[in-house]
């Protein structure tokens, strides 16, 4: 092998501050050229034909204004509207089929304007905390701007966006297109209980997030669990998740869905309220065995039926999201104390 290969085969591909070694640049460059001369006359004629000048690339260009707005070139690129001549009941929807990236732009994100669109003025503008407070408080956009400020990447989403399921004729009524509209869960959602024997407690996902939901007139999602409990009245705490950490504990943004009470002692089969009443644990109740079901429609909306095989007695319950609820954690060890979870 000669001393010039050699050199060749120890250059470095990339040089040291991250650019090309134009020394390997150069060589590649004569190994193109040989191949061109071996057949490959079509690329480098391709290569080295001149490319169109256009005019705007001949003159100056237009002021850069104050103000910066999309180019006459994205004038496709703008929301649909609904009622376009009704104020009082109007909608803008975002053409996601015609954006690029993940990020909204402020002027095509969706909007509902029940008493259209408000000219407010910062000046005035007041926002105001009373009712059941210990202190009402009244703030102006120059006292709020005053506290620090965060920026977050979120996902938002409108609660109309299932509208078209409800509707007479669905949106994909053309059977004919080839083209099947499912929606899936966007969270994880499960219950909390106690594992380990009452020692820590653990996320039971009913509805992994992914999981898609039935067509309409389909038969719903269905999961079942079945057990044996050891506390007197079963305590489900429902949350969903974005994500789920290494050991299967909710992460992410966590928020609570609902919580029910289930009467596990067939003694308190008949008791149709039982918040107030201790959670205990109960050797009584370990013969009982018992069985949760669970049904997601192709609404969304998610049934569980809880029966007590043993004693043939049962509760249904449509579980939905609690408004103004803090989101929620995992519980504490002094709260595992005072209600216990099944």
């Amino acid at each position: 092998m000669s001393h010039r290969t050699d050199i060749q085969n120890n250059l470095p591909k990339v040089a040291a501050n991250g650019l090309i070694d134009r020394r390997v640049l150069l060589r590649n460059s004569a190994l193109l050229a040989g191949a061109a001369g071996a057949g490959l006359t079509g690329i480098a004629r391709a290569a080295a034909e001149p490319l169109a000048v256009d005019p705007w690339s001949l003159n100056i260009g237009a002021a850069v204004p104050t103000y910066s707005t999309p180019s006459h070139y994205e004038a496709k690129v703008v929301r649909t509207l609904a009622n376009p001549t009704n104020p009082g009941n109007n909608q803008a929807r975002t053409p996601h089929h015609l954006l690029d990236g993940m990020i909204t732009p402020n002027g095509v994100h969706f909007v509902v304007a029940r008493t259209g669109a408000p000219d407010i003025d910062p000046a005035k503008h007041r926002l105001l905390i009373h009712g059941l407070v210990r202190q009402p408080l009244v703030f102006s956009l120059e006292d709020l701007m005053r506290y620090p400020m965060e920026s977050h990447i979120r996902f938002v989403e409108c609660g109309g966006n299932s509208a078209p399921l409800w509707s007479k004729e669905p949106i994909q009524a053309d059977v004919q297109a080839g083209y099947l509209l499912r929606d899936r869960f966007t969270r994880h959602f499960g219950v909390w209980r106690e594992g380990q024997g009452g020692e820590r407690m653990i996320f039971d996902p009913i509805f992994l997030r992914g999981t898609r939901l039935p067509s309409a007139g389909d038969p719903p999602l269905a999961v079942n669990r079945v057990y044996r409990p050891v506390h007197n009245i079963g305590d489900f705490r429902y949350i969903e998740a974005s994500h789920l950490g290494n050991q299967g504990e909710p992460a992410g943004d966590i928020a609570v869905w609902d919580e029910i009470l289930f009467p596990f002692d067939p003694a308190l089969r008949h008791t149709t309220s039982l918040e107030g009443l201790p959670v205990t644990r109960s050797r009584d109740v370990a013969a009982e065995e018992i069985e949760e079901s669970y049904a997601c429609d192709a609404t969304g909306v998610v049934k569980v039926t809880i029966r007590n095989l043993t004693s043939s007695y049962s509760r249904e319950f449509r579980l939905g999201r609690w408004s103004g609820k803090a989101a929620l954690v995992a519980p504490s060890a002094s709260k595992r104390a005072r209600r216990a979870t099944v």
